[in-house]
């Protein structure tokens, strides 16, 4: 939002030395010719302490990624990745990691990079 921000009242990100933000203004999209927003890869990670005791998850650490219709997770560093089609699945029900083997790859990299 700092980015949209930013950008409503005319003040450049660069003009605060100490502000750091890989966000995108959503400005354009709010005007009558809206401009597309291109695609990227959405990631984030939950800390040690998320959960239910009874989850399995408390103590270790929680990471999936979005792009498009794909979402990817991990229940920890050491358990599999499990790869979603959220379009078909929005329950994340149904592990497609077995019958898309290069998205899962891909979607595993990007895990392993951040962890």
């Amino acid at each position: 939002m700092l980015p949209t921000f930013a950008e409503l009242a005319g003040v450049p990100l660069t003009s605060v030395p100490r502000v750091k933000t890989n966000g995108t203004s959503i400005r354009p999209r709010l005007t009558d010719s809206p401009t597309p927003i291109p695609e990227r890869t959405l990631y984030w990670e939950f800390g040690k302490q998320v959960g239910d005791p009874n989850s399995g998850i408390v103590g270790d650490v929680f990471q999936a990624a979005r792009r498009g219709k794909w979402k990817a997770v991990r229940y920890g560093k050491e358990a599999p990745v499990q790869l979603f089609n959220l379009n078909n699945d929005p329950g994340e029900s149904n592990d497609l990691s077995a019958v898309q083997p290069e998205i899962h790859a891909e979607f595993t990299r990007l895990l392993q990079e951040h962890s």
